[in-house]
Formats: structure tokens, C-alpha cells, sequence
């Protein structure tokens, strides 16, 4: 399970310098919940849009058969489901390289 010990100090930190008159305690708790409904939601095969950031989901994976060059063979690659993030448009805009003119 996630925790909040699973991030930086540096970002805690960054939130106190901004003047944020909030607590690492209650940093703490604040992320450790949200954490929890996302990972509980994702276990119920819901997904999880977070305005502005992206969108957690669980996509099922069909069983298959792979070619195993190792054995020189095919091998049954059972069903699982995996989960995925797609970053909304608002975090791609903010990450574009801005084009140069040449």
C-alpha cells in the first residue's frame, strides 16, 4: 500500500516554503487517504479522474499465447488485468517542448 512516507521530503517541504498553513501530519493524512480511496476504487475495477492531472483505470488483458525465443516455443500468457494512467490534456500542454523557429 502506498503511504505518504512513499514521498519526498522535498515536496513537503515545497508545500510549507509556498505558506501553506498546513501540517505535515495533516499532509500526511490527507494523502494517505486519497491514496487509499484511489487503490480501493481501482480493486473495484473503477476509475479515478483527477481533473487537471489524468485518469487511473484497470484494463483487462485477454489470455494470449507469446513466442518465447528462449525455448524457440509459444507459450500461454494467462488473463491479468493492469492498471493505466492517461495524463489529462492540461498536464501534456504543460510538458509540450515549445517549437522553435528556425
Amino acid at each position: 500500500m502506498l503511504s505518504m512516507h512513499d514521498i519526498t521530503k522535498r515536496v513537503v517541504n515545497n508545500m510549507e516554503n509556498k505558506g501553506n498553513k498546513v501540517t505535515i501530519k495533516q499532509t500526511r493524512e490527507v494523502i494517505d487517504s486519497l491514496l487509499d480511496c484511489i487503490v480501493q476504487a481501482l480493486h473495484e475495477s473503477e476509475s479515478v479522474h483527477l481533473t487537471g492531472f489524468g485518469k487511473f483505470e484497470v484494463e483487462h488483458i485477454p489470455a494470449c499465447k507469446k513466442y518465447n525465443p528462449t525455448f524457440d516455443d509459444m507459450i500461454d500468457i494467462p488473463e491479468y488485468d493492469k492498471i493505466a494512467f492517461r495524463f489529462s490534456e492540461c498536464l501534456k500542454n504543460e510538458f509540450k517542448p515549445l517549437k522553435r523557429k528556425m
